[in-house]
């Protein structure tokens, strides 16, 4: 082999290895960023395989339902489902644009926990699976429950019973 084909032979092996050696480089900048993002949101986000399991779950989801990363990673949705069937699962997994829907968490504690879920198919590693964003409404719910205990007080029979105020004639 002359000395010229020697050094193409070395330059297209060092082109080929800086290449690879940036492309992994890209690859754990974008999962770095991922896991940064992943991580940072102040809602639960959990990703799902079709079945129902847990592929991923941040810090948040783990801190409200008070399980490990470990534990939630060996759990299913029905596992934290309070209300049975609320995940639309079959549906989410032919439906591309997403849904929002109530439904009911429950708590290591047994605590429940009312929570707002957008949830949408995507693809995780190669894999159709759902990504899900949960946020725990437990406050609005309360503010609901009392807005309305108000308007009822303020319609019910009592409001009725009470004569308005008629205006005085001015003398």
């Amino acid at each position: 082999m002359s000395w010229q084909a020697t050094w193409l032979s070395e330059s297209r092996f060092a082109a080929g290895s800086w290449t690879r050696a940036r492309g992994e480089a890209a690859l754990r900048q974008s999962e770095s960023q991922f896991r940064t993002v992943f991580e940072s949101a102040n809602d639960e986000i959990y990703i799902w395989d079709l079945e129902g399991r847990f592929l991923e779950v941040n810090g948040v989801a783990c801190w409200n339902l008070g399980y490990s990363r470990e534990e939630l990673l060996q759990m299913c949705i029905e596992d934290i489902d309070a209300s049975a069937g609320s995940y639309p699962a079959r549906d989410l997994a032919l439906m591309p644009a997403g849904q929002v829907f109530e439904a009911v968490h429950v708590r290591k504690d047994g605590a429940l926990v009312p929570v707002e879920i957008s949830a949408r198919r995507f693809e995780f590693k190669g894999l159709p699976a759902i990504l899900g964003v949960a946020r725990d409404i437990a406050a609005r719910k309360r503010v609901e429950a009392e807005m309305a205990l108000r308007a009822r007080s303020w319609s019910g029979p009592e409001r009725r019973r009470r004569r308005p105020i008629a205006p005085r004639a001015i003398s």
